[in-house]
């Protein structure tokens, strides 16, 4: 009976770990930590750093390339496995890892973090990061725009280093700012940001493209006061024709005459925000 009931706990233990603890079903599990081979599956992202060394985000998740050999952070550092959609450097030298459903890694050359939704993060899939011009990183979700602002202190006591599977919340909700479309943003989907050359943010979406103000967006705007138009709204939409966004936008930049270039689901389009026109 004593044995049954021992039995009957671990089972429940056991369900109850794999009801909370996220998995990821088209992770890739490396073989070996350090290898002199390439990796073999899906890279979407690839990102040299200050040093030369060369990141992937692949589906075997964070790897470096130093020249001589293949680096699977995943497995040197233990982190939550999952694939990995996009890495982009600071100018601190921060890296910013992006996965697909398991939230937000970065790394200051000793200290992997850990960001999810359990530390405020708006959602757990991340497309992009961009920093602006006060440091702050807009991070792309699948629930809208997370703004982080590195200046601000984790929570007091929390675990610093590795986070593992079993590790505990390193970060307070203190540090994000999120926008989605209840805030003005055209839609949710978000797959990147472009910081242009008067400091305004174009975030281009599944839905369109919005235009943000940070000045307005790292205060978080109360809607009423938006609402009642006693505030400046922090969001604006791009329109390739009156009431007509550009939908599924995947880029956009600014050259160096101040153009900016948008390509996407409708093909591609170039604005001129000095005459704020089409051209």
């Amino acid at each position: 009976m004593k044995k049954q009931f021992l039995l009957y706990l671990l089972l429940i233990c056991t369900i109850s770990f794999s009801q909370t603890q996220k998995t990821d079903p088209y992770y890739v599990q490396p073989y070996d930590t350090v290898s002199p081979y390439h990796p073999s599956t899906i890279v979407r992202f690839i990102q040299q750093d200050k040093k030369g060394n060369m990141w992937f985000g692949s589906w075997t998740g964070i790897v470096k390339y130093d020249g001589k050999v293949f680096t699977n952070y995943m497995l040197k550092e233990s982190l939550i496995p999952f694939h990995t959609f996009c890495v982009r450097e600071m100018t601190n030298g921060d890296l910013w890892f992006g996965t697909v459903r398991g939230g937000a890694y970065r790394y200051d050359g000793k200290t992997w973090t850990l960001y999810t939704t359990e530390n405020g993060l708006a959602d757990d899939l991340i497309s992009d990061f961009m920093e602006d011009k006060n440091g702050k990183v807009w991070i792309s979700t699948d629930g809208g725009i997370s703004i982080f602002d590195p200046t601000v202190p984790i929570t007091p006591g929390a675990r610093a280093g590795v986070i593992t599977p079993a590790g505990a919340s390193i970060s307070s909700k203190k540090g994000f700012t999120n926008y989605n479309t209840t805030d003005g943003l055209c839609f949710d989907r978000t797959w990147g940001s472009m910081l242009d050359k008067t400091g305004k943010v174009w975030i281009y979406t599944r839905g369109g493209v919005s235009i943000c103000d940070p000045s307005i967006a790292n205060n978080k705007v109360d809607k009423e006061l938006v609402a009642a138009n006693k505030v400046k709204k922090p969001f604006e939409q791009f329109y390739i024709k009156p009431g007509v966004p550009f939908t599924n936008a995947r880029c956009v930049i600014q050259d160096k005459k101040g153009i900016i270039w948008i390509g996407g689901g409708d093909g591609l389009y170039s604005y001129n925000p000095a005459i704020k026109a089409i051209v």
